[in-house]
């Protein structure tokens, strides 16, 4: 399978809706990424989001 990359703004976008209640399993299930992926964004971006 071949490696996905997702832009800041997508990660913002992802992170936004964790942080708003969406459920962990329909993140991951919906954007193909792992749980360990959504734990570790905010480390890689270094908390960093993109202003709207």
């Amino acid at each position: 399978m071949k490696k996905q990359q997702f832009s800041a703004i997508k990660i913002a976008e992802v992170l936004k809706k964790f942080e708003t209640g969406s459920s962990l399993e329909e993140l991951t299930r919906s954007y193909g990424i792992s749980k360990g992926t959504l734990y570790n964004w905010p480390n890689v971006t270094g908390g960093w989001m993109p202003p709207r």
